[in-house]
């Protein structure tokens, strides 16, 4: 079953020949499973733990990553991601603001995936920012390139409507 573009329930078997799936697969940068296997494909989401999730709520950042495993949702950790500054920066410094959550928006722009946040404060931060970047207006040290052709979802809001209540239950 396919809902919002991305979740696949159901298990299916590659048919194709073994070497030229392959071959597919590894030009396409998909895995590869051999001929006759069953898979369960997973939905895959870029991911921005936040800074709390490996500190102070490592518990938290624990259970998002357990409850994504049951669920097959493939997080994609941001690479190289920063503090988005939900702690202090926005009220600080109003350009600080919006350069840090939207160095973190230009990294899940290249990966081309939905964004998954699980902090209630960073989602707001990268929202804002995703906004401030969508309205035109210029952030120190961005490029002009922001194309914005993914969702940014809190943690519960993606699972209830990608994965659904019945699939939870």
């Amino acid at each position: 079953e396919k809902a919002g573009g991305y979740w696949y329930r159901h298990v299916q078997k590659r048919q194709d020949k073994a070497v030229p799936a392959q071959s597919r697969c590894q030009a396409a940068g998909e895995e590869y499973f051999p001929e006759g296997e069953e898979i369960k494909l997973a939905m895959k989401v870029s991911y921005y733990p936040g800074c709390s999730l490996e500190g102070v709520a490592r518990e938290y950042g624990e259970s998002v990553e357990a409850v994504a495993r049951i669920l097959d949702i493939d997080l994609k950790e941001l690479k190289d991601w920063t503090c988005c500054g939900a702690a202090s920066a926005h009220a600080t410094n109003d350009r600080l603001a919006l350069a840090l959550p939207a160095r973190n928006l230009e990294t899940a722009d290249r990966a081309g995936l939905d964004l998954v946040v699980p902090c209630a404060a960073c989602y707001s931060r990268l929202k804002t920012a995703d906004k401030a970047l969508r309205d035109g207006v210029e952030i120190e040290g961005f490029s002009d390139g922001y194309k914005g052709d993914f969702n940014i979802k809190h943690l519960v809001d993606f699972i209830r409507e990608q994965v659904g209540e019945k699939a939870i239950r």
